[in-house]
């Protein structure tokens, strides 16, 4: 990634993680669905795909990019 353009990188990371979030979204119908074997880790993998998809808005950020006005939170 590092031979890209800013904007290049914005928008790889952007997609990056429109997929991480469908993967969320996944992983949430199955946890939801309350599997015999396997829920804990179901609840695990979840939080964790949330957790990448929070870090790769940061990357955004540094990246320059910022989010809607409705979703700022500043004081």
């Amino acid at each position: 990634m590092s031979s890209m353009m800013p904007d290049e990188k914005s928008e790889t990371v952007h997609n990056l993680r429109k997929q991480v979030d469908a993967c969320i979204e996944a992983v949430r119908v199955i946890k939801d669905q309350k599997p015999e074997k396997g829920g804990r880790e179901f609840s695990l993998a979840y939080t964790k795909l949330q957790e990448a998809k929070m870090w790769l808005g940061k990357v955004l950020e540094e990246l320059g990019s910022e989010l809607p006005a409705q979703f700022q939170d500043k004081a």
